[in-house]
């Protein structure tokens, strides 16, 4: 896939839930992904796509994605226990826009 470029609107990101690099079990949970730039923080529901995986997807705005540079994107797993689960930090790089 090529590199995500700043403005781009209605980019769907696949995102893994890893704890520690190990694949964590969706079913029955939601999960918000927070995402943290150098200049701000923002959340989004995330809508999972493969449970048993611990795969899900966001979907991005051009606001999401108003800036270039290193995006941080952490899970915050809600299981049907009512327990909380941080997930690893993922990182990726939001390209400029000429």
């Amino acid at each position: 896939m090529s590199e995500i470029k700043a403005g781009s609107n209605g980019v769907i990101l696949e995102h893994p839930i890893t704890c520690d690099g190990e694949i964590v079990l969706l079913t029955g949970s939601t999960v918000t992904v927070v995402f943290k730039t150098s200049k701000r923080r923002f959340e989004k529901q995330a809508q999972i796509t493969d449970d048993v995986n611990g795969i899900c997807q966001v979907t991005l705005t051009s606001d999401d994605l108003s800036e270039e540079g290193v995006y941080e994107l952490q899970g915050t797993v809600y299981e049907a226990s009512g327990s909380l689960f941080i997930s690893d930090i993922v990182y990726i790089k939001i390209g400029e826009k000429i």
